[in-house]
């Protein structure tokens, strides 16, 4: 038995590394994989892209952005294809605001403008560039309005505050020439409350919505003939 035991120890090399946890945590944070078969660690390989699909656009979520993009595409069909946008805006949520279909045959064109919310934006994008046909441009314009907003609101705020205490004046008002002037002076306030409240909204609208200008052209536009 004392035999055996020296033999065993003798046949383990003494501080070979052992293929377990312990090593598996080790190269990973190195960034190697360890193969088995070679008995070595070599790189591990990076997740391959995701190829043919378009990466979506990223926004921040904190402004408030007005958001225009133009796709011009070549199809078979330019008219089948620009149904299927318009089926892709509503899918979405959306609308179409117009849609100009011309030509005949092998020579067709389609022209819509649609709007989208703004939070489906990067998908009917990518769903938009995946119709059967060739992308020839695209390209994303925002402008950034944030400011706007919050000075709109900081002035709806204190005219509407104004207003309150025109209000408390004229319940107060013990003459009519008092109630004339108080309520003259009220009415211009109201007046500025609805012209700022009509631009907020105004703002909100097209920050909540994107619009997407999408033209359909035929893949293999027809040549004059030769005389």
């Amino acid at each position: 038995m004392l035999v055996l035991a020296a033999c065993s120890q003798a046949g383990s090399p003494t501080g070979a590394p052992s293929v377990g946890g312990g090593a598996t945590a080790e190269l990973r944070s190195t960034g190697q994989s360890f193969d088995a078969s070679k008995g070595v660690a070599g790189p591990v390989a990076a997740p391959a892209p995701n190829q043919g699909i378009p990466n979506p656009v990223a926004f921040n979520a904190d402004r408030n952005l007005i958001l225009t993009a133009n796709i011009s595409m070549r199809s078979k069909d330019p008219w089948a294809t620009s149904d299927r946008a318009q089926a892709i805006a509503i899918g979405l949520g959306g609308d179409v605001l117009n849609l100009n279909q011309s030509g005949k045959g092998d020579n067709r064109s389609a022209t819509l403008s649609m709007r989208v919310p703004a939070s489906r934006f990067s998908e009917a994008l990518r769903q938009l560039k995946e119709l059967d046909g060739e992308v020839v441009t695209s390209n994303v314009s925002g402008q950034d309005v944030t400011d706007q907003f919050v000075d709109l609101q900081a002035r709806l705020a204190a005219k509407q505050v104004e207003e309150q205490r025109y209000l408390a004046l004229l319940a107060r008002a013990g003459t009519v020439d008092e109630i004339l002037k108080v309520d003259a002076a009220l009415g211009v306030v109201r007046t500025q409350v609805e012209q700022l409240t009509g631009q907020i909204n105004s703002i909100k609208s097209q920050t909540e919505f994107s619009t997407i200008v999408f033209a359909v052209t035929p893949l293999y536009p027809l040549t004059p003939a030769a005389t």
